[in-house]
């Protein structure tokens, strides 16, 4: 049964560019949907005198997303260096794509009184780990050229973390800004060095440490005998090599999240 829900009463070329781009991101789907027949087709039938310049493409979709994104950093900016929001602590790491080794960045940024938390998650590719946190800080008005409203870092302990903390006082006090330090506003991540720790623990006691490329974990059979702990199966590694698997596919996603509702129903 269709619920009802207000929209638009008259059709809007812009209003269908919102709600496809609103698709995509929020249901985490290809940008190359918008350029599939069944799609396109899909929106024709609702909008029968629609034209081909009425049916938003990829690359209005991937114009539209990056627009949208630009005009939120404006606005954060504006928010951020607003006198009644305080001090900001951030959250950063940085991770790899298990299936393609793609680079993100994660930030997240937390304010007091009335600045709500914000976070992203940033590409990276050839420039220095530093470089992208320091860049965003400086378009999200976290940092200026005359003041900056960092508090605090937190991070894991990874050498990468630890030379942006450093580069970044050092470009503060280029400034003259000495409110940051490299040392005390510094905050270890715990829960991340327990992750280690359990880490290396699985690593000793099963065999997750032979599946640690792209391809040892497509190839990985726990059925194999050599793949086997004492004659039985290697649980870990086992949920470990099908969940690599299952998030590589948006389809699979689906399907797994399907068989999830049949088994709790």
């Amino acid at each position: 049964m269709f619920q009802c829900a207000p929209g638009p009463c008259s059709f809007s070329r812009e209003d269908v560019l919102r709600r496809v781009a609103q698709f995509i991101v929020c249901d985490d789907q290809s940008l190359a949907v918008a350029d599939k027949a069944a799609f396109r087709n899909c929106l024709v039938a609702m909008q029968p005198n629609a034209t081909k310049a009425d049916i938003p493409s990829t690359h209005d979709v991937s114009t539209f997303v990056h627009n949208e994104f630009i005009n939120f950093i404006k606005q954060l900016k504006v928010e951020i260096q607003l006198p009644s929001t305080g001090r900001i602590s951030t959250t950063m790491d940085l991770w790899s794509v298990e299936q393609t080794k793609a680079a993100f960045l994660g930030i997240t940024g937390t304010g007091s009184r009335s600045m709500p938390a914000q976070s992203g998650h940033y590409a990276c590719k050839s420039l220095p780990f530093h470089c992208y946190f320091i860049s965003l800080s400086e378009r999200a008005g976290i940092i200026s050229s005359v003041s900056t409203k960092l508090l605090c870092l937190t991070a894991d302990n990874a050498t990468s973390n630890d030379k942006a903390a450093d580069l970044t006082e050092c470009l503060l006090h280029r400034r003259n800004i000495y409110s940051f330090s490299s040392d005390s506003p510094c905050l270890p991540c715990l829960t991340h060095i327990i992750n280690l720790t359990i880490t290396s623990v699985l690593a000793a006691i099963t065999k997750i440490s032979n599946v640690n490329t792209v391809t040892t974990i497509w190839e990985f059979d726990p059925t194999l005998p050599e793949n086997r702990m004492d004659d039985l199966l290697d649980v870990v590694t086992a949920i470990h090599t099908l969940a690599v698997k299952i998030q590589c596919s948006g389809q699979r996603i689906e399907y797994f999240e399907t068989l999830q509702t049949k088994l709790w129903y």
